[in-house]
C-alpha cells in the first residue's frame, strides 16, 4: 500500500524521596500487597520502620532494624512471592510505547524505586513505530512478530505489557476515522479492519500462553482530539468493549487498562500531533500500569 509521507509520519508506531520502599506481594489466590518503608527519623538519625497492620492501619518500629515486621514475613509465607527479573517482563506494541519511550523509562523507574526491578535492569522492549496488529506489513514488525522475536532470543517470558490495534485503522484504514461523524454507521469495511485487529489479538495471546507466559497487561487507548480525525473515537467507542473482551476471554491472565477516565479533562496529556501522549500523558499510562502490576502480583520482586 502506498501511502503519502505525511501520513506514514502519524503512524501509532511513529515516590523517589529520601525514603527506601520494599514492596512485597504474596500471591494466594487473590494478591495482597504489603510495603515496609524504611525513612529516617529526623530526630536520632535512626531508621524508622512502619509496616501496615492487620486491619490496615501502620505499625512502627523505632528499635533501628531494618527489617519486615511479622505481618510482612507472614504474607510471604503464605503463598509464593510475585519475583520476575526485568528479563522475563517483556513490552510490545505500537509508538505509544516506542515514540518517546517514556511509558518504559517511567514504569522501570518506579518499579526501581520500589524495589521490584534491580538498579540497572531493564524490561525487554520488542514495539515499534508504526507497528499494526494485524499483519498489513512485515515492516515494521507486526505486534505478533515482535513476540516471536521475545520468545526467538529468551523464551523465558513471565510476563507481557502491551499495546496495539491503532495503527490497523490510523494508517492501514484512515477513512474510518477522517470522515464526518455525520456520516452514518461505519462501513463494512471499518468493521472488518477491527475484527480482523481483534482476531490476530486473540490468535496472539492464545500462542502466549502456550508459550508459557503467565499473565499480560493489555492498555488501550485514550480519547483523541478530533481536530486532525473527526472521527477517532466513534472507532474507539466501537472498538473498546470488543478488545476488552478478547482479553476477558482469553487462555490467560489478561489485564485490561482503559485508558480514557485517566485522560478525560486533560488535554495537556497528548501531544500537537493529537495522538500520542506528552510527558505527563506517558506518566500517567505508566503508573496505570504498575497499578496493575501491584494488584495483579506481577512481576513484583520481595
Amino acid at each position: 500500500m502506498s501511502l503519502p509521507s505525511a501520513l506514514r509520519g502519524l503512524r501509532l508506531g511513529s515516590v523517589v524521596g529520601s525514603a527506601a520502599t520494599i514492596v512485597i506481594v504474596a500471591c494466594g489466590g487473590s494478591a495482597q500487597v504489603e510495603k515496609t518503608t524504611v525513612a529516617s527519623d529526623a530526630g536520632n538519625g535512626n531508621p524508622s520502620t512502619t509496616s501496615p497492620g492487620v486491619d490496615g492501619s501502620a505499625t512502627t518500629d523505632d528499635s533501628g532494624a531494618n527489617t519486615a515486621d511479622s505481618s510482612v514475613i507472614s504474607a510471604i509465607e503464605a503463598g509464593s512471592a510475585c519475583a520476575a527479573t526485568g528479563n522475563e517482563v517483556v513490552m510490545i506494541g505500537d509508538s505509544y510505547l516506542a515514540l518517546s519511550g517514556e511509558i518504559t523509562s517511567d514504569l522501570e523507574a518506579t518499579a526501581t524505586t520500589a524495589g521490584a526491578l534491580a538498579p540497572n535492569d531493564d524490561y525487554r522492549t520488542y514495539y515499534a513505530d508504526g507497528a499494526n496488529m494485524y499483519p498489513y506489513t512485515t515492516f515494521p514488525p507486526p505486534i505478533p512478530t515482535q513476540f516471536q522475536t521475545a520468545v526467538s532470543g529468551n523464551p523465558d517470558i513471565k510476563y507481557v505489557i502491551m499495546d496495539g490495534g491503532g495503527n490497523d485503522i490510523l494508517v492501514e484504514n484512515n477513512q474510518c476515522i477522517t470522515v464526518s461523524p455525520d456520516a452514518g454507521p461505519m462501513s463494512q469495511e471499518c468493521q472488518t479492519a477491527v475484527t480482523n485487529a481483534l482476531t490476530t489479538a486473540a490468535t496472539l495471546l492464545a500462542t502466549m500462553q502456550k508459550a508459557g507466559v503467565e499473565k499480560v497487561i493489555y492498555f488501550f487507548y485514550p480519547d483523541l482530539p478530533t481536530t486532525s480525525y473527526p472521527s477517532v473515537n466513534v472507532m474507539m467507542d466501537y472498538a473498546y468493549p470488543l478488545v476488552q473482551k478478547v482479553c476477558d476471554d482469553a487462555p490467560l491472565p489478561c489485564y485490561f487498562i482503559d485508558t480514557r477516565p485517566a485522560f478525560a479533562g486533560h488535554p495537556e496529556y497528548i501531544g500537537p500531533d493529537n495522538i500520542h501522549p506528552t510527558s505527563a500523558g506517558s506518566a500517567v499510562i505508566a503508573n496505570l500500569i504498575w497499578g496493575v502490576m501491584k494488584q495483579e502480583c506481577i512481576a513484583l520482586a520481595p
